[in-house]
């Protein structure tokens, strides 16, 4: 892959990954809590005290435990590669695409495109090879839910890189599940009131 198409597309990106394509995030160790009490002692806040050495100590620490993390997981190659990773965000503009078109068929006279927004483990870059995508189609006003589940279920259909086509309305988090070019995507719905704030994102 060209280096440079990874630093040309950055600006077009940010709503997709949230770091820059040239230095992905290493894999993060959560920090674990032993909630006792749910307002601690006043001690707990008075009596500790915190040095530079005591920030440095710990830093040293959770940045050993993520080498280790990261040579475990390409060890068992569950990291995704850099060439599925450009993949993955070039389907997310060809969806993005897609579904501008499809709102616009809906409201000819309506300027307003169709933000797509990821979000979960590959929001992150903490996806492994074989993860799906999270994703949120964040919609104009003229956009209502029930032409999410009729005409756009229709448009993927009719799309001949969309298979395995699953819309399921009636779920919790109502939902349209699909492979678009060989990637899965789990596709929300959400509707902007104010169409025009769409054009900053």
């Amino acid at each position: 892959d060209d280096p440079s198409r990874s630093r040309s597309n950055s600006n077009n990106n940010h709503r997709f990954i949230d770091y820059d394509l040239d230095h992905p995030p290493p894999p993060h160790v959560a920090p674990h809590y032993h909630h006792h009490h749910h307002n601690p002692p006043p001690h707990h806040f008075h009596q500790q005290s915190f040095y530079k050495e005591d920030v440095k100590e710990g830093t040293d620490v959770m940045e050993r435990i993520n080498n280790t993390l990261k040579r475990e997981l390409k060890r068992r190659h569950l990291y995704d590669t850099e060439t599925n990773l450009h993949h993955r965000l070039a389907v997310l503009t060809q969806l993005e695409t897609l579904l501008t078109e499809w709102s616009a068929s809906l409201s000819p006279e309506s300027k307003n495109k169709v933000a797509l927004i990821s979000f979960g483990s590959f929001r992150l870059g903490v996806q492994s090879v074989d993860a799906d995508i999270d994703a949120l189609a964040l919609c104009p006003p003229h956009v209502t839910r029930g032409d999410f589940f009729t005409s756009l279920v229709k448009v993927l259909g009719d799309d001949g890189r969309v298979t395995d086509l699953h819309p399921v309305p009636s779920a919790y988090t109502p939902v349209i599940k699909f492979y678009m070019d060989g990637i899965q995507i789990d596709l929300l719905f959400a509707r902007l009131a104010n169409g025009t704030k769409l054009q900053s994102l």
